[in-house]
């Protein structure tokens, strides 16, 4: 029997998937609201979202187009596993770049699943593309953002949470900069 523990977090390096960063736009969900996928013509009163800037998720199901046969319309659809800080719901979308210079605006479209029972479970998500480079939906999401955080790789790998709001991340930015001139 092996009696040696080995902290989570130490390995949540090592998710499967490749890397993609994204703009991920997490509803803020009280008493008074569900879980929904982006209202247009929602007010920004009734649709809340917490921006995280440069998430990173890994790519486990690359997107896949595929068409209805009796709308002829096309769906893009996809799944990334997602770290344990942050837990996705059905309605939050997304920003990602296409790799050929648009944006995607993706949609989480199931209820993620827990790929393990312990505590810090990463997450399954499936997610699909509602729009590239649509002006009006990237407007219309960030008209609903109450809060700004940043993601920061690095602190997962020290047993830290990776989200740091705006001040922390600058300062964060500063030292990293400035490192060498400190030594």
């Amino acid at each position: 029997i092996d009696t040696q523990y080995t902290p989570q977090d130490s390995i949540l390096m090592h998710v499967e998937g490749s890397s993609w960063t994204i703009d991920y736009f997490s509803q803020v969900i009280d008493r008074d609201n569900g879980t929904a996928g982006q209202g247009l013509g929602t007010d920004p009163i009734y649709q809340q979202y917490k921006l995280i800037k440069n998430m990173e998720v890994r790519v486990t199901e690359a997107l896949t187009t595929s068409q209805r046969p009796e709308t002829t319309e096309m769906i893009s659809t996809g799944t990334s596993t997602f770290y344990p800080f942050v837990i996705p719901n059905k309605g939050d979308m997304f920003v990602a770049d296409l790799l050929d210079g648009r944006l995607g605006i993706f949609e989480v479209i199931d209820q993620p699943r827990r790929l393990s029972i312990m505590r810090e479970a990463c997450h399954s998500v499936d997610y699909k593309l509602v729009g590239i480079s649509d002006p009006v939906r990237l407007a219309d999401l960030k008209s609903k953002v109450v809060q700004t955080v940043f993601f920061e790789r690095d602190f997962i790998k020290h047993g830290q949470n990776p989200l740091l709001v705006e001040d922390d991340y600058e300062n964060f930015q500063f030292l990293r900069r400035n490192y060498g001139l400190l030594i």
